[in-house]
């Protein structure tokens, strides 16, 4: 799923790390910074021989938010559009050697409120991948956690948030993952995302 500027108002797209909001000239949303939707972590950039720019989806991926403190980290997010709704939550991770340590096994798990959704282990081949969770929230607030496993400090590069009014899952209640995702034609790029 692209999103486009217009869409802005249907949701939140979030750079994480950022220090101040921003519109992305080569994709026309404007993110917002993550200081308003968690209080705990550090910014941080990727280091400069990994930055990337990515078709679609802009330079968000190249700052982040590390956890290398407490258990568990949420963020806060507040839709306008309440409880009851399906919504489109998707997680952007990008490792991009941030610390200098060129780490290979880091781990951790990733939660929308109390409920487990993924675990993340980012590429060892410095590539960038989301997750994608299609969410019934019953509550107005989305929590969506970050989980220390003992496996290495968790860590966020980008984080949207839609609301899907015209969503086929309207009786749903809980959430759909992601199993798998095909490019049927498209153009193979370096550094494309994977899910697991």
């Amino acid at each position: 799923m692209v999103f486009s500027s217009n869409q802005n108002s249907e949701g939140i797209s979030i750079d994480c790390g950022a220090e101040e909001d921003y519109p992305d000239g080569k994709t026309g949303i404007t993110y917002k910074s993550d200081k308003d939707f968690i209080s705990t972590g550090k910014n941080m950039h990727v280091a400069p021989e990994y930055q990337l720019t990515i078709p679609y989806f802009g330079d968000m991926v190249n700052t982040l938010r590390t956890f290398p403190e407490g258990k568990k980290n949420c963020y806060t997010l507040k839709p306008i559009q309440g409880k009851n709704q399906n919504y489109f939550v998707r997680a952007f991770f990008y490792y991009g050697n941030y610390d200098s340590e060129n780490q290979t096994q880091i781990k951790f798990d990733l939660y929308i409120g109390v409920n487990y959704w993924t675990t993340v282990q980012p590429a060892k081949d410095m590539q960038w991948e989301y997750y994608i969770n299609i969410h019934y929230s019953v509550t107005d607030t989305i929590y969506v956690c970050l989980v220390n496993t003992g496996s290495g400090v968790p860590f966020i590069n980008a984080l949207d948030l839609r609301f899907m009014n015209d969503s086929p899952y309207t009786s749903m209640n809980g959430s759909l993952l992601l199993e798998m995702r095909a490019d049927l034609g498209g153009h193979k790029t370096q550094n494309s995302a994977m899910n697991r």
